[in-house]
């Protein structure tokens, strides 16, 4: 079985107005990961954490399909895959149970 992949997308909505990812195209990033059937974390403004459940995938690969969202070819936009894990923070406990279920595997 192949283990499931862990990315993080960061993107800059405080940039250079030409670079910044306005709310409408944050929800595109949003959208394009969910239709993958993706699980999608999304409790900060300019950050996703995302598991792919299935096929395997690259960053290259992740990034293009999001600068070939309309408006996002010359945004700002970085992913990470992510191998360890490792976290804290502070938030809305909707948003942990998400952490602890989706992106270490543990029991909610």
């Amino acid at each position: 079985m192949k283990p499931i992949q862990r990315f993080v997308i960061c993107t800059d909505s405080a940039g250079e107005w030409e670079s910044a990812a306005p709310a409408r195209d944050r929800d595109r990033i949003t959208e394009l990961m969910q239709a993958k059937g993706w699980n999608v974390w999304h409790w900060f403004e300019d950050l996703w954490l995302v598991t792919n459940p299935g096929q395997e995938y690259s960053v290259g690969s992740i990034r293009d399909e999001i600068r070939a969202l309309p408006s996002m070819g010359d945004k700002h936009v970085l992913v990470m895959e992510v191998e360890g894990v490792a976290y804290s923070g502070f938030g809305p406990n909707k948003a942990w149970a998400w952490m602890r279920k989706r992106w270490s595997g543990e029991s909610v």
